[in-house]
């Protein structure tokens, strides 16, 4: 009874307020409201107030409270209320929210991957692409940006915010059983969890293969930055092998296996090789270190050859010359015709060349 005088009370001050004039009142984000908040309006809504007293709310429809969802259609049904969906903004508009500079292919990918959301479009243009767009691993947002999209997170519970984390590891799309072994919960807490990030929006179910997916790249995006590192390497680690067995391209899977490396594990290891091959000259820093990942999971003998090229070439090419020397020193009792050994030796020599040591370089190239 006490909540009932409170809320007759306030639809009795609008009415005051009201009564000169008229009285225009808008409540946006009302998905975001409390429960009492939402019990208030639901009560004006079925209660106007009398006189030229108008309420115009703006809310997210999957978001919504359902019995507010309920009391606004049965509104809408009677006549008592409009619903106005809110058009799209135009093509011109859109585009003139990216940078000048980025190309027709890039602006339309972007237009049809948000929408034509404006505040995806923001994001998408201060990042100069779409999280995820050619690999699972999430690129690190802005601060800015991550700022607004952790603003659909607030109501989380800790056990959704885990299962968002396992879902934003996996990669798009994921099934239910494949996110509850990344994120080691039971399959009681895992529908619980889905339950609520269906409810909030974060995720939605694929209608034909009854899949899920976030609701858009920006989220898996923080849900991944926010995860704790320690935790990421498990998660990462755990996801491996489900990943290896759908297959997948070498750069899809390497992020994830370099954290799950097992001596002998020589699949594995043949991915993460050619996910560094692929990358030795666009990505040396990180063709090192799956390179090097790669090396300790394979078992000691003959064959290391190319791996031991491979990783000092990505060594020196990543600015460690004297590291990758080294290295590359490895290769000095190969067959002197073999194409690894005169790979090494210019490698060797390029690298001397580049610490300031011609004449080291020299007689690198002339040693027999």
């Amino acid at each position: 009874m006490g909540r009932y005088h409170l809320f007759s009370a306030v639809r009795a001050l609008l009415e005051h307020l009201g009564s000169d004039g008229g009285l225009l009142i808008t409540l946006d984000d009302l998905h975001c409201a409390d429960e009492a908040s939402m019990e208030l309006v639901a009560h004006l809504v079925r209660h106007p107030p009398a006189g030229p007293v108008l309420m115009a709310l703006a809310h997210r429809p999957r978001q919504l409270d359902h019995n507010l969802q309920d009391v606004l259609n049965q509104a809408v049904a009677n006549g008592r209320a409009k619903r106005v969906v809110a058009a799209g903004i135009s093509r011109e508009a859109a585009l003139a929210l990216l940078p000048e500079d980025m190309s027709r292919v890039q602006c339309d990918l972007m237009l049809d991957e948000s929408d034509r959301n404006p505040g995806l479009l923001k994001a998408y243009s201060a990042l100069r692409s779409i999280p995820g767009e050619h690999t699972p691993i999430m690129p690190r947002l802005p601060l800015d940006v991550l700022t607004d999209t952790l603003r659909d997170f607030r109501a989380l519970s800790d056990l959704a915010w885990q299962v968002a984390g396992a879902a934003a590891v996996l990669g798009e799309p994921f099934i239910p059983a494949d996110v509850g072994y990344v994120a080691c919960v039971s399959g009681e807490e895992l529908c619980s969890a889905i339950d609520e990030l269906v409810r909030e929006d974060l995720l939605r179910v694929d209608g034909v293969t009854r899949r899920l997916r976030f609701s858009n790249p920006l989220l898996r995006a923080a849900a991944y930055q926010t995860a704790g590192t320690g935790w990421l390497f498990g998660a990462d680690g755990r996801a491996a092998p489900i990943l290896a067995q759908q297959g997948g391209d070498p750069l899809d899977l390497a992020g994830y296996l370099q954290y799950a490396a097992v001596t002998g594990d020589t699949d594995s290891s043949r991915i993460l090789l050619e996910a560094a091959a692929e990358t030795l000259w666009t990505d040396p820093g990180q063709a090192a270190t799956w390179a090097a990942t790669a090396m300790g999971m394979s078992r000691p003998g003959p064959g290391t050859g190319p791996e031991t090229l491979l990783l000092g070439s990505a060594l020196m090419l990543s600015g460690k010359l004297s590291q990758g020397m080294t290295v590359l020193d490895g290769l000095r009792g190969e067959d002197e015709s073999h194409p690894i050994h005169l790979k090494a030796t210019l490698w060797r020599a390029w690298a001397l060349r580049n610490l300031g040591r011609p004449d080291g370089a020299d007689q690198e190239i002339a040693a027999p």
